[in-house]
């Protein structure tokens, strides 16, 4: 057992090392899953920037926080831009009708005014002929009635009306026949009377021509007034975004080009970050790799000085337990070798009593043991 021991004198001297080397392999073991994860990360990082589309944006870092904080600010104008052409586009649609509508009405309303007045002269004209007509009429009524003085009325003979001895129409009267002049009259009646109908209904055409005309003009002054409004805020809001813009015109295509841009800005910050993490997982991956390769010399230098090599990493485990073994039984061995050197201590007074033979015998063995 004294030869077991001391051709394995070594376990004694780095057993006690044993613990550390433990401690040691175990942060080993934990830095390289540390490492593999960061190396898994850069190549992550790596894949997703090579991905990322080109671009021809080149900022700094800061000066692309301010282009996407500008971006921010403004897209709620952008946005606000596009409600209002989408008022004040159907409102100037509405005025251009309103105005179309006006310059008719106008027109029509001068032309209702020409016919009105035109049916006015007519009715007027033929009112008095009417009026003319029915004086006729009640004449030739009167002179019907005066039938037995016609009859009585003689050339050469005073009248008995007018006292005239001369009767140039005696020979009309007694011709007289009242039916020509009354038809006259009565188409007249019927004519003059169409033609007041006529008259009304030009009339009330022009009053509702008229109330026609004051509603689209007040619909378009309204529509002035809030188009006014909105295009003082329009302008103000192009000058606040530095552009100069129409609500006539393409905002769409406006509108899309800012998005494109911002896109870019937000591709270009997620291209910042990925480098930024790049480099700090780069970092990671060296500071980890260093310490596995500063930690893993000095542990080889180390167990060079007992003897002993560095495992593979798949094989720690195995070796720390195999190491483990050796110590656990050098110890035993060690315990077994100091209860045994006791005894023998304690026998040995009684060797002296012993005969020669048999003390040679014992320490025959105690040499052995």
């Amino acid at each position: 057992m004294k030869t077991w021991l001391a051709e394995h004198d070594g376990i004694r001297v780095w057993r006690s090392e044993l613990a550390g080397w433990r401690a040691l392999l175990t942060q080993q073991s934990h830095d390289r899953a540390q490492l593999c994860q960061w190396q898994q990360q850069l190549m992550s990082d790596t894949r997703q920037l090579d991905a990322l589309p080109p671009l021809t944006l080149n900022l700094t870092p800061q000066a692309l926080a301010e282009a996407r904080a500008l971006h921010t600010r403004q897209r709620p104008l952008r946005q606000r831009l596009a409600t209002l052409q989408g008022q004040i586009i159907p409102k100037q649609k509405r005025q251009a009708q309103l105005q179309a509508a006006i310059t008719r009405h106008h027109q029509e309303q001068t032309q209702y005014t020409q016919r009105l007045a035109d049916k006015r002269l007519s009715y007027k004209t033929k009112a008095q002929e009417l009026a003319d007509v029915r004086t006729i009429c009640e004449q030739e009524a009167r002179i019907k009635d005066l039938e037995s003085q016609r009859a009585r009325l003689q050339a050469g003979q005073p009248c008995p009306l007018c006292g005239s001895t001369t009767h140039p129409a005696i020979a009309a009267y007694q011709a007289l026949e009242l039916s020509a002049n009354q038809t006259r009259r009565d188409a007249l009646e019927k004519e003059v009377k169409t033609l007041a109908e006529e008259g009304a209904a030009l009339r009330g055409q022009l009053d509702a021509l008229a109330q026609q005309l004051q509603r689209d003009e007040g619909e378009a002054q309204s529509l002035l007034q809030e188009e006014q409004a909105l295009t003082e805020e329009w302008q103000t809001l192009c000058a606040t975004l530095g552009v100069q813009l129409q609500p006539q015109e393409d905002l769409a295509g406006w509108l899309t080009a800012a998005e494109e841009h911002e896109q870019q800005l937000d591709q270009l910050s997620q291209r910042h970050a990925l480098q930024m993490q790049i480099t700090a997982h780069t970092e990671q991956v060296a500071c980890f790799t260093a310490q596995i390769a500063q930690r893993q010399t000095s542990l080889t230098a180390d167990l060079a000085l007992y003897k002993l090599s560095l495992p593979a990493p798949e094989d720690e485990a195995s070796w720390l337990n195999d190491r483990a073994d050796e110590a656990k039984m050098w110890q035993q061995r060690q315990t077994e070798f100091a209860d045994l050197q006791t005894q023998i201590d304690r026998l040995a007074p009684l060797l002296e009593t012993l005969p020669q033979t048999d003390t040679s015998d014992l320490q025959r063995r105690r040499a052995a043991g």
